[in-house]
């Protein structure tokens, strides 16, 4: 028995995705009502999980600051990656090319580039183990200015 802490549904699959007390994220088909896939991972409550929206994916965010992306037609962990405050939330574009996180300090919303416009991702199973410390975007400009200051330049 495990109590369900979160829900999402994705229009383009007719999928719906449980996040649970047991951290995992269970995938259940709505017409045949039955379970697709099971992801496990996540050390701490699942804070936040998103469709990608093509269906293709699940995204989570929890509590040990891991962002983890999981395949859905291979069930396999396709990416991971750690952001230095705990993330809270996240949505992807509906284009999906952002994906926006916001985070523990509560002072913005970073955006980020999705990767698998620029460079293959593969489907291939990745470690847990490989995750990278990623920094979150900066606001400032290249040469350090303020976003005020940026506005205003030539």
């Amino acid at each position: 028995m495990t109590a369900i802490t979160g829900l999402r549904f994705s229009r383009t699959s007719e999928l719906v995705a449980f996040s649970c007390d047991d951290l995992s994220i269970r995938v259940v088909d709505i017409e045949t009502r039955k379970l697709v896939r099971e992801f496990w991972g996540c050390v701490g409550q699942v804070n936040d999980f998103v469709f990608s929206p093509d269906g293709r994916w699940v995204i989570a965010a929890s509590m040990d600051s891991l962002v983890r992306v999981w395949d859905l037609p291979t069930g396999h962990l396709i990416d991971i990656f750690r952001v230095p405050k705990t993330c809270t939330a996240l949505s992807m574009s509906s284009t999906g090319e952002f994906l926006a996180t916001a985070h523990a300090d509560g002072k913005q919303i970073d955006l980020w580039s999705n990767r698998s416009l620029f460079m293959p991702v593969s489907t291939k199973n990745v470690d847990e183990s490989i995750a990278t410390d990623i920094s979150v975007p900066s606001t400032s400009g290249e040469n350090g200015i303020a976003p005020v200051e940026t506005a205003f330049a030539d």
